[in-house]
């Protein structure tokens, strides 16, 4: 079965059920996040992305309690002071986050609908919004719904660039390309493999246009993180790339106590308790430097604990930081939502022979798994998944409208041949 190519009917004629059902769930995401915002923030790192908006916006720099600082990556705060500055203070910064999930919805609707090569792949908007994980995280301070709107941009490109036929990508595509993988990166740092990996797909696929586009979209990603690593430097004295929390990120995953899931718990041993009296960046050197001797201590440990993390990064769902938090009922919805879209995933690889898959599925499918070996060499959770789970729900929705399409077909067909016999 092949698909139906007409751009028209993919980009402009939204199916009116879509738009009612979308319209309805973004009401309620922001319903949501407004009822959020009323509440104190519920974690650490918000009260610091929120902390380091404030003193941006006031003209104290980036810092956290008065010290600059680089231990949270830059972007997403950086955002929020724009908000800040205008007098949008406080929780209330929630609903950037849910304006980025939906946002970001929208662009899933538009690829879907690209690459199911039907109106109805619109549905993924819905769908993303609906997914329990994605609802969860647009009504906090943390910066994957930023994320997972930037790599759903990046999707529209690699497929726009290759799925109809090789196109060379213009300067200005390549400008927004670097920029986009560098604010993912300045965002969530563990996403710069993700970024990284689009880059190298797209020159690989650049033929003819490799070298201009290399230049140009390696440029507009260094400036950024080249700025932010000099910032770094003068007032660090060490030019952090993006963050002071890699060492930190890696004993916390890799050290005597630590299991494949335990990352959702802050867990330093003994032996990786630094002294009081370190800077940010040498505290963060004491926390590498632990895990590196840890693991050179403790190969086979190690590798059985590397294996375990990477086992943990498929899994539905980790329980929060503080347990309060989670529910026996946050447990299951969040388990049958997550393998309701590994399961459309799967139908949808099996469907290749009747719908072949186009190759930026290819590559994004490629992405969400290589993240699991990536990811579990610091530690695993489904909260640094989640932008990545878009991938899975939008190749779900594909194959929901391919599987819909064929049955369609079947009843076509099926009707034709009794009117012949008739």
């Amino acid at each position: 079965m092949g698909r139906h190519r007409d751009d028209s009917s993919t980009s402009v004629r939204v199916p009116r059920a879509v738009t009612a059902a979308f319209l309805l769930v973004a009401v309620a995401l922001v319903a949501y996040a407004l009822h959020m915002s009323r509440q104190p923030l519920r974690y650490v790192d918000e009260q610091q992305y929120l902390d380091i908006a404030r003193s941006l916006a006031d003209g104290s720099g980036f810092s956290i309690d008065g010290r600059p600082s680089a231990y949270r990556p830059p972007a997403w705060p950086l955002l929020l002071s724009i908000f800040v500055a205008v007098g949008v203070d406080g929780t209330v910064l929630i609903l950037v986050s849910a304006v980025a999930m939906i946002a970001g919805a929208a662009v899933a609707g538009f690829l879907c609908a690209r690459l199911a090569g039907s109106p109805h792949g619109y549905w993924a908007s819905v769908a993303i919004l609906l997914y329990p994980l994605d609802f969860y995280t647009a009504a906090t301070l943390y910066p994957q719904a930023l994320a997972t709107l930037l790599i759903l941009v990046l999707w529209v490109v690699v497929s726009a660039a290759g799925d109809r036929g090789v196109r060379a990508l213009s300067w200005r595509v390549a400008a927004v390309v670097g920029l986009v993988m560098a604010a993912l990166a300045l965002s969530v740092p563990t996403m710069v493999f993700t970024a990284g990996l689009v880059g190298v797909w797209l020159v690989i696929q650049q033929r003819g246009n490799r070298v201009r586009f290399t230049a140009i979209t390696l440029l507009f990603f260094v400036i950024p993180v080249a700025l932010w690593a000099a910032r770094n430097d003068d007032v660090l004295g060490a030019p952090v790339l993006f963050s002071t929390t890699s060492g930190e990120n890696l004993v916390i995953g890799n050290n005597s106590s630590a299991t494949g899931s335990s990352g959702v718990d802050i867990v330093y041993p003994p032996e990786a308790i630094p002294p009081d009296d370190l800077t940010e960046v040498e505290r963060d050197s004491y926390f590498r430097d632990a895990a590196t001797d840890w693991i050179l201590a403790h190969p086979s440990e190690a590798f059985g604990l590397y294996l375990d993390k990477v086992v943990n990064y498929f899994a539905p769902y980790n329980e929060p930081t503080t347990a309060a938090r989670g529910s026996d009922a946050q447990k299951w919805v969040a388990t049958i939502a997550f393998g309701a879209i590994v399961i459309g995933t799967v139908t949808r690889i099996a469907l290749r022979r009747r719908v072949p898959l186009a190759p930026s599925e290819w590559v994004f499918l490629g992405i969400f798994v290589a993240n699991a070996p990536f990811m579990a060499l610091f530690f695993t959770r489904t909260r640094f998944r989640q932008p990545l789970d878009s991938i899975l729900i939008i190749e779900a929705v594909v194959a929901l409208v391919a599987l819909g399409s064929l049955a369609w077909s079947a009843r076509d067909r099926s009707t034709a041949d009794e009117r012949v016999t008739a």
